[in-house]
């Protein structure tokens, strides 16, 4: 049986190309370490270590 309409063939890899460059050129991320985040992370630390065992 072939393909009725090898334009949606063309259409599908149009759609999928913006997807593989994006995968294909990304970067790692960069941190960035707000004041609020560092409290949390001191409280959280604080608590955790009260409830050790």
């Amino acid at each position: 049986m072939a393909f009725l309409y090898p334009i949606f063939l063309f259409g599908l890899l149009a759609a999928g190309l913006p997807v593989l460059i994006h995968l294909l050129t990304r970067k790692n991320k960069k941190t960035i370490i707000f004041s609020d985040l560092t409290l949390l992370q001191k409280i959280d630390a604080e608590e955790s270590a009260r409830y050790k065992f």
